[in-house]
């Protein structure tokens, strides 16, 4: 997918319509994924996961050294978008009563350090592509295998990301997905640096 259309997207997400030009007025280059799109998880039924990832804008270590960090969202249901938007992302969103919506630069970014992945996870939640309700998995193995999967789609981008430091997190009910998916990379051999953590606020 284009950062053309990942802008559209956030057009969406604000509720305005406007024209290029005035796009690019509300929404600053920054504001805008590093790269953003599709990676498939299950080639026999095009079952794809949206992604939109952030370079490190202020890494303090080289390109090759800066961490990966995979933001896996809870809810359950709640897409990546989520707290790229509300928490973690380069530029927040806000809505305020008679103003309608608007961004703003995030000082506490976390991909001034990182590189931020955010994925929409599981199939069905956020800009996903779902052949069918049936292809929506229901297990947290099954999730964990496409986000594997994902991952592995997105190491084999242009950019690859496999020898960096990796971290996988999440909040909320990622309190589940994370060590599940953290095991299911462990156990594929998947490792981008020898270094994998589990930071996520678990919930019962």
């Amino acid at each position: 997918m284009q950062l053309s259309v990942f802008r559209v997207q956030l057009l969406v997400l604000l509720g305005v319509a406007v024209v290029s030009a005035s796009a690019d007025a509300a929404f600053p280059r920054a504001a805008l994924p590093t790269s953003s799109g599709y990676l498939p998880v299950d080639p026999s039924t095009d079952a794809s996961l949206f992604f939109a990832f952030y370079e490190a804008s202020a890494s303090l270590t080289a390109p090759a050294d800066t961490p990966l960090l995979l933001w896996l969202e809870g809810g359950p249901g709640c897409p990546g978008l989520l707290s790229n938007f509300l928490q973690l992302g380069p530029y927040s969103l806000s809505c305020r009563p008679g103003n309608g919506a608007s961004i703003s630069r995030n000082p506490f970014a976390r991909n001034r350090c990182f590189g931020l992945l955010f994925l929409d996870s599981p199939l069905g939640t956020g800009f996903n592509a779902a052949p069918s309700t049936t292809d929506i998995p229901r297990s947290q193995p099954a999730i964990a295998e496409h986000v594997l999967a994902a991952l592995e789609s997105f190491d084999a981008s242009p950019a690859h990301f496999r020898a960096r430091p990796f971290f996988l997190a999440g909040d909320s009910y990622a309190g589940k997905y994370v060590p599940a998916a953290g095991s299911r990379i462990l156990a594929a051999k998947l490792l981008f640096r020898p270094l994998l953590a589990d930071r996520t606020t678990h919930s019962s």
